[in-house]
């Protein structure tokens, strides 16, 4: 699939995606996400982050951190490079996708690259990888739970298109027509959750907000 550079001209923010200039298969991509349970995804590390292809897809998916659409979907990290995959580059993929409201349900670093045997690699991985989806498998029918971090990000995001956004952007009008500005809802689903944890989630929320948004 064809996916372009982000130009950071902020009109998927102020206008909505389909106005983004990149007339690429990004929202295909998109699209077929949306469709699914269950994502897994995966790439080499390059230089101790995600490779470049991967990175222009999480920065052209970047209104999905105003507008998230993702929090039914649930996602499978594995990473892969010839001395072994970075944290770094799986906590990359890990914070973009739970800031479109995805839950992460595994996650694998591999030691593999172009000199590695593809017979070795299949006796060393495959029994690892199986273990993995079945553990993800029997997770993906749990429904999804917000971290605190999800619901802290959702209060501070709620603060500010009541009182600081431009009423006129895609951005408010998405808020505004969800009902995500009621002050009932803590998250963007209505997601399992303990009350203290929604408590705790919205006073800090508000404290952060009120520092950032000065």
């Amino acid at each position: 699939m064809k996916i372009d550079v982000c130009l950071g001209c902020r009109k998927c923010f102020d206008e909505g995606e389909s106005a983004c200039p990149g007339k690429d298969d990004v929202i295909e991509l998109y699209n077929k996400i949306r469709s699914e349970d269950l994502i897994i995804i995966g790439g080499p590390v390059y230089v101790e982050d995600v490779n470049g292809i991967l990175k222009n897809w999480i920065d052209r998916m970047a209104f999905n951190c105003h507008r998230p659409e993702l929090f039914n979907q649930k996602a499978y990290v594995v990473l892969n490079s010839g001395s072994g995959a970075s944290w770094h580059a799986v906590k990359t993929i890990e914070r973009a996708l739970m800031s479109w409201g995805m839950t992460v349900l595994g996650r694998r670093k591999l030691v593999l690259g172009a000199h590695s045997d593809a017979g070795l690699v299949n006796e060393k991985y495959r029994e690892l990888l199986k273990t993995d989806m079945e553990k993800v498998i029997k997770k993906a029918n749990n429904k999804n739970k917000p971290t605190l971090l999800q619901l802290i990000t959702f209060s501070i995001q709620q603060c500010y298109y009541k009182n600081k956004a431009d009423k006129q952007t895609y951005d408010y009008k998405y808020w505004k027509n969800k009902g995500f500005l009621e002050d009932r809802n803590y998250y963007f689903s209505q997601a399992d959750g303990n009350t203290f944890t929604r408590i705790i989630s919205r006073m800090t929320g508000k404290i952060i907000a009120k520092v950032l948004l000065k």
